[in-house]
């Protein structure tokens, strides 16, 4: 690792307006999304955020580490809205793959990227 530390914020629920496929920089067809914000949440507070990334102990943590050990690093959660913890769920540090069975594949007539989405 490079020492620095990673914040991800949680900004609330949003629906897809629209999608479209673009080449990636690899060269590779990608998808891509507008979004919207569903109103009606709160807004993040983003000085919040900020002040939080600048301090040891941070305002609103919940709890300490959501892994329980299972990751080198702690993953804390952090709550500025309310007293509410996170539900309890079984923490995984690996990929869980749905049981897929492909039978009787079919595929589109599309040229240039598949547009029957």
């Amino acid at each position: 690792m490079d020492g620095k530390c990673k914040t991800y914020v949680y900004d609330g629920l949003y629906e897809v307006e629209s999608c479209w496929q673009d080449v990636g920089p690899h060269g590779k067809l990608v998808f891509k999304f507008r979004l919207r914000r569903i109103p009606g949440q709160p807004e993040l507070a983003l000085k919040e955020v900020k002040k939080s990334k600048k301090f040891k102990t941070r305002e609103g943590v919940c709890l300490d580490d959501i892994s329980y050990g299972k990751h080198r690093i702690p993953i804390c959660a952090v709550n500025t809205i309310d007293d509410e913890k996170p539900p309890q769920f079984n923490y995984i540090t690996s990929m869980i793959y749905p049981n897929c069975r492909l039978d009787d594949l079919e595929g589109c007539d599309c040229t240039n990227g598949c547009s029957d989405f």
